[in-house]
């Protein structure tokens, strides 16, 4: 039996908790649904059967009665059989089912892939089908002392956190945990607000997730003042995954504010959405880091976050001593504020060099229909001031912006600094690189420099290799020195203006030549203006304008598909523009 059932039938490669098996054309039938895998469980990218059993069954759909044999097997990582159930070779009549219970046992066991065959009867030489139910990955089952779960159907005084007994609230499965734990949440709405008390090691974290295959919703109900979920001043290793959260004042809150400092943060695969404050300190992710001792290795990846109304705050926040981030992957949109920001200087670390964030990185993420339009804490007397940025570096160092395509927002990329505490109050070292900005119709596609000569600079930045199409300005610049803008594609818009010099003040200049003798250094970039006859008709608004006018060019890029945001060109071999 060992060596026909590694005979490769018709193979469908699936992992889901219920699945159904088909058949070749011109083969008989029978329906087969793999439709219990009891206590299938994820950790550390480990499965654990907390049952000990995945459950099958066949179904005889034709009109006759039927013998096929339904058989299960588990093999190892050498391709050996270490675990055989079948239905047994038996007579099912038409519209009946048989099942076949796969039993593992109670020791450890390493899985390389469970797979269900369909034979004719025990006779045939190879079964007539053949499905792998897990596959690619090496899983275990085993009794899991480090998990615990919590169900909508569970009971918090009667419950043992078993999968069998789970516990009813996540915040009471939350003060169960302990280093190498997760907690696992099975289907349903949690309607609560959860404070994260425990705090993991770097070699065992606290995992909070929903259980495989289980869609999970934590339901803040709107409650003022308060987070979906709240991580402790002193808290640290802590990844929080494959939740939807919901309807809360704020999403998932940070404050590291003790002598401690808090390190090995993931908020991953996540889905944040309606989060409704209309508060200064209302976020859907947010890390603030207060201590002298930095907060350190936060990942923020892979998330989708939607629907957030975070007032004068921003959506995804790092503020303060945050030293080592990544933001990646992430789809932010339609929220009415700041989509990704990185803030230094606004005195949230008394210790003035280390209240900023830094080392970190935005990459990958798409960032649209982020905007200040309707946004209260934005209205003037003509309207709105839309002036909200995908990515913002607000006041950060050693940060880079690379592979992000944002479109349909206030900014694309902004780089600049709000604060006043000089000389803490500089952006420098940020690279903008390699990114799509498009449509965006507030300020610009990008920003950088302080907005008036009250406030901070941006210095030593580069922003290279951009392609920036049919914004209301291409870029903008503003208080800024020792930048460099260069092998960027600049399309205009419906007005033309590709480059815009908006300090009120005239303390910006150009190569050396003004009043303060700063410097930022335009490279070769290729400026296009799709609206004049030539196309040599771009506006720039400064002074000396025909210093950048020589870079113009009368040819259009070409783009290959705008529309459908491809937006690859020839250009792009000649080292211009984003490439993707």
């Amino acid at each position: 039996m060992k060596n026909i059932l590694k005979f490769a039938g018709a193979v469908i490669v699936v992992l889901m908790s219920c699945i159904t098996l088909v058949f070749a054309a011109g083969q008989a039938q029978p329906e087969v649904t793999v439709k219990n895998q009891n206590g299938l469980t994820l950790r550390n990218d480990v499965f654990s059967y907390s049952d000990k059993f995945i459950t099958s069954e066949i179904k005889n759909t034709d009109s006759a009665d039927s013998s096929e044999v339904l058989l299960m097997a588990a093999y190892d990582e050498e391709d050996n059989i270490i675990s055989i159930s079948s239905t047994g070779d038996l007579n099912i009549a038409p519209g009946e089912t048989a099942e076949c219970v796969l039993s593992l046992d109670s020791a450890d066991r390493t899985v390389k892939s469970v797979r269900v065959f369909v034979w004719r009867d025990f006779e045939s030489a190879e079964p007539i089908s053949e499905m792998i139910v897990l596959t690619n990955e090496l899983y275990t089952y085993r009794d899991d002392a480090n998990s615990v779960f919590v169900s909508v159907e569970g009971s918090d005084s009667d419950g043992d956190g078993t999968f069998a007994k789970p516990f009813r609230t996540v915040d009471f499965g939350v003060s169960k945990l302990s280093p190498g734990k997760t907690l696992y949440l099975m289907e349903g709405t949690y309607k609560e607000n959860i404070y994260v008390g425990v705090k993991g090691t770097v070699a065992e974290p606290i995992t909070i997730k929903a259980a495989p295959g289980a869609h999970a919703v934590i339901d803040g109900g709107g409650k003022l003042n308060e987070n979906i979920i709240e991580l402790e001043s002193s808290s640290s290793d802590i990844i929080i995954s494959d939740l939807e959260l919901q309807n809360g004042w704020g999403g998932i809150y940070s404050e590291n504010s003790t002598s401690k400092s808090g390190k090995n943060f993931a908020v991953c695969n996540n889905k944040i959405h309606d989060i409704d404050g209309n508060n200064d300190d209302t976020f859907a992710v947010v890390f603030y880091a207060k201590n002298v001792n930095p907060v350190t290795n936060v990942i923020i990846d892979g998330n989708e976050i939607y629907n957030c109304k975070t007032y004068t705050s921003e959506t995804v926040t790092l503020n303060g001593n945050v030293d080592g981030f990544r933001v990646s992957n992430n789809i932010i949109h339609d929220c009415n504020n700041i989509g990704l920001d990185a803030i230094g200087y606004e005195g949230t670390c008394k210790t003035k060099e280390l209240d900023c964030a830094r080392n970190g990185v935005f990459r990958d993420n798409t960032v649209y229909n982020v905007s200040t339009y309707g946004n209260e804490g934005y209205k003037d007397g003509s309207g709105y001031d839309l002036c909200c940025a995908g990515i913002y570096i607000d006041g950060g160092h050693d940060i880079e912006i690379l592979d992000n395509n944002i479109y349909n927002c206030d900014i694309g990329v902004e780089v600049a600094s709000e604060s006043t505490r000089a000389p803490y109050n500089i952006s420098y070292n940020v690279s903008v690189n390699n990114n799509i900005i498009s449509e965006c119709k507030g300020l610009a596609g990008i920003c950088f420099g302080g907005y008036d000569n009250k406030v901070g600079w941006t210095k030593q930045c580069d922003f290279v290799n951009n392609t920036l199409y049919n914004n209301i300005v291409g870029i903008m610049v503003q208080q800024a020195e020792d930048n460099i803008i260069s092998q960027n594609i600049i399309y205009g818009g419906e007005n033309g203006l590709v480059f815009s010099f908006a300090d009120e003040d005239g303390k910006l200049v150009y190569k050396g030549v003004g009043p303060y003798n700063d410097t930022n250094n335009f490279g070769a970039n290729y400026w296009y203006d799709p609206n004049s006859v030539s196309g040599y008709n771009c506006w720039f608004d400064m002074l000396p304008a025909e210093q950048l006018s020589k870079q113009i060019t009368g040819v259009d890029p070409k783009f290959k598909s705008p529309k459908q945001n491809n937006f690859s060109t020839e250009l792009n071999a000649l080292g211009y523009g984003a490439i993707r």
